[in-house]
């Protein structure tokens, strides 16, 4: 379809597209994480930290035996803050829940 159109009408579309980007950002609602995987690079080596619906689990050692660690700390603070609902933030404002899984759900659809 896109060989078919010229170059102002790609551009209206482009600007449809983007004026609908910023009417969904603008309705933090509408948005649910559902999962994260973030590579922290370490003087030790990276790890992976991962957070889905709520849990955090990380590759390090240190997570293995306290399920908590400074990667998934740093995770929280770093990315997660502007990412979270309210009622998440308010339930992690004592810092982060932590689980056993270390499987992060893919098949899980986020609903946009």
């Amino acid at each position: 379809m896109l060989d078919t159109l010229n170059t102002q009408q790609i551009e209206q579309i482009m600007s449809a597209e983007q004026a609908k980007a910023k009417t969904s950002a603008a309705q933090p609602e509408r948005f649910a994480l559902c999962c994260l995987e973030v590579e922290v690079r370490t003087d030790q080596g990276n790890q992976l930290v991962m957070w889905n619906d709520g849990d955090w689990t990380c590759t390090c050692v240190f997570f293995e035996e306290w399920r908590t660690c400074c990667h998934t700390m740093a995770v929280a603070l770093r990315l997660l803050d502007s990412l979270l609902p309210q009622p998440a933030k308010e339930r992690n404002e004592a810092g982060p829940r932590w689980s056993n899984s270390s499987e992060c759900v893919r098949e899980q659809e986020c609903l946009v």
